[in-house]
């Protein structure tokens, strides 16, 4: 060993390897060998230099000690076990996949995973700072980074990469969305089969030697969490890249938030060290845990004799509990402004409760309810939907016991289930209308929205790994009416508080009429808290016109139409017809006001009042 190569013992502070201003930090993890320790590699000389930990320095299965007379622009690093090399769980970059779509295979191979490299955590932030997007004005847009722009349509040189995110902020920006949600951008491997009898493995775990099988695409997989992925980056250095990606977003005003996969059985010291980190040293605004409902249900996805019930006799896994209580305050005070976001699919009570009352304290649930219950109308013939009107109101029979998000994510137009274009019933211009009235009716629903790329557009094929987003489909008309329909929602949403304000309460809800199910029609009020500028939505879900249509209001006075979705510019007729309605005394809808407004089909009216 070079003599001017020291290890000692340390207490180090944070998870994983930090490079310090006295030397480098080394928080190991090592499960397996009696003699473990640090391999140093010099980038001009793959025989590693071998460095054992002592026990002095082991504390259960971590070793803490620090690192001097090393340089981190030279040497790049593995851990051993009994001398095998082992990746470090918590690196922050790692050398080698640069090609998306090969397995990882194992430490030290060629064309593998072959390296972590020692990391600065100084970066030129240039005095970022979050957006600050208030929760209750937040509009996300949900993406894959490869996917996003690796089509040539996309126009963008950088394709399918976080540099190439970073020229579509521009696009994102006039769209008019607040954020935008990545599926998982850290170090995952893209194939892997599943062992026979096991639980998707631990990335840190020894592996089985395993034949690919299907190309994970999306991330959903455990990975190496620290470290954003190398395939995702135009250059050699993805860190940089990630980090430049997120400050740009917040230079223009956009918030990021990323996705995780944790598996049931990571340590809860582990899953805490991780998401601080990416809030911390990323200034990621945003964390959104999957699968929460498999952490806190003991027998989820599991038969009779394969669970143990807690102490009180009960399914819920109360170390999971007391670790997203812990996690959600903890992430929550160190980073004002942070969002921790739950994809919980059961109904777990109180998932965005303050703990004082018992609750999970995420920030937002995403709704999954209200997504399975609006697609399954949507796809309903019109002549159907009369039976099925209580699908689309149900949601507001739950709505203020949590804090939502209204989600058309990426799960929804994947495997066979269509595209959100193909999903519409008829043939030709009426998928089309009919989409626009989906989108109509989820922008006036109570909760935070969250569309999926390519959905603004109307994208036709359903996403798939085996392809990427088609943008050229703005060349053509009817594409172009839904990205110009959905902007002015957006919009709309924006500068309209009565949209937002009132989210979680019958205060900023009322419906006009939820019972039309025969002409398939419903009318609502969403209303802000000073009591002015409230919105009326009027939405046709039948290719039936409706001349004579009146529809019941809560005042008599002027309404100022300001959407119409027979405008030219959205693919309707340009008809003229006047801006302002005024209510009469004359009962419809039990309001003892009322006015009159012809109803195109599949026409959407909403008026400001």
């Amino acid at each position: 060993m070079d003599k001017k190569i020291t290890l000692t013992k340390w207490a180090a502070d944070s998870a994983g390897v930090s490079v310090r201003a006295h030397g480098i930090s080394i928080h190991a993890e090592l499960y397996g060998g009696t003699s473990n320790g640090i391999l140093l590699y010099d980038r001009e000389n793959e025989k590693p230099v071998r460095i054992d930990f002592t026990e002095d320095m082991r504390l259960g299965s971590t070793y803490r000690c620090l690192l001097s007379g090393v340089s981190s622009q030279e040497y790049d690093y593995l851990f051993h076990e009994d001398g095998e090399p082992v990746v470090d769980i918590y690196a922050k970059r790692l050398v080698g996949h640069r090609l998306f779509g090969t397995k990882h295979q194992d430490a030290g191979r060629k064309d593998a995973l072959k390296y972590c490299s020692f990391v600065s955590d100084q970066f030129d932030w240039r005095g970022d700072k979050r957006p600050g997007t208030a929760y209750e004005n937040s509009i996300y847009y949900g993406l894959h980074v490869r996917g996003f722009t690796r089509d040539n349509s996309s126009g963008i040189k950088e394709a399918g990469t976080f540099a190439g995110v970073q020229k579509k902020i521009p696009y994102l920006k006039k769209l008019g969305v607040t954020g935008v949600v990545m599926q998982p951008v850290y170090e995952f491997e893209e194939c892997m089969k599943r062992p026979e009898g096991r639980t998707v493995p631990d990335a840190a775990a020894p592996q089985p030697e395993i034949t690919p099988v299907k190309l994970n695409y999306w991330g959903y997989l455990p990975g190496y969490y620290m470290a954003p992925k190398n395939a995702y980056a135009y250059g050699e250095d993805a860190v940089t890249e990630l980090k430049t990606l997120v400050r740009q977003l917040h230079r223009n005003g956009l918030e990021i938030i990323m996705q995780f996969y944790f598996e049931t059985s990571m340590p809860a010291s582990r899953i805490r060290s991780i998401l601080l980190y990416w809030a911390e040293h990323y200034h990621i605004d945003g964390l959104r845990v999957d699968a929460v409902a498999s952490m806190l249900y003991l027998d989820y996805g599991k038969q009779d004799g394969q669970w143990v019930a807690n102490k009180y006799g009960d399914n819920k896994n109360l170390e999971a509990i007391e670790l997203f209580k812990h996690i959600n305050t903890l992430i929550l005070g160190r980073n004002p402004g942070a969002m921790m976001i739950a994809e919980e699919s059961t109904a777990w009570p109180k998932v965005t409760g303050p703990v004082e009352e018992d609750g999970l304290n995420f920030s937002y649930k995403w709704n999954m309810g209200w997504m399975h219950d609006f697609l399954d109308y949507m796809k309903l013939d019109p002549y159907f939907r009369k039976n099925n009107h209580h699908k689309m109101t149900f949601a507001m029979s739950y709505n203020e016991y949590e804090k939502y998000i209204l989600v058309l994510s990426h799960d929804e137009v994947v495997h066979l289930k269509c595209s959100m274009l193909n999903k519409m019933p008829g043939l030709g211009i009426d998928k089309f209308r009919n989409l626009m009235v989906a989108y109509a009716f989820m922008m006036g629903h109570p909760g935070k929205k969250l569309l999926f790329m390519g959905q603004e557009f109307a994208q036709l094929q359903e996403w798939s790994e085996e392809r990427e987003l088609d943008w050229y489909l703005l060349e053509n008309p009817d594409h172009l009416h839904v990205q110009n329909w959905m902007k002015e929602l957006l919009h709309i949403y924006q500068k309209n508080p009565a949209l937002y304000e009132l989210d979680s309460s019958w205060d900023g809800f009322e419906w006009m009429n939820a019972n039309d199910a025969d002409r398939s029609i419903f009318s609502f009020v969403r209303k802000s808290k000073d009591g002015k500028n409230n919105l009326l939505f009027v939405c046709n879900f039948t290719p039936m016109e409706r001349a004579d249509y009146r529809v019941g209001v809560p005042k008599r006075k002027a309404y100022k139409l300001i959407l119409n979705s027979d405008d030219e510019q959205f693919g309707g007729s340009g008809q003229e017809r006047p801006l302002s309605y005024r209510a009469v005394k004359k009962e419809c809808d039990g309001k003892m006001y009322s006015f009159a407004y012809p109803l195109t089909p599949y026409g959407v009216a909403v008026f400001r009042f």
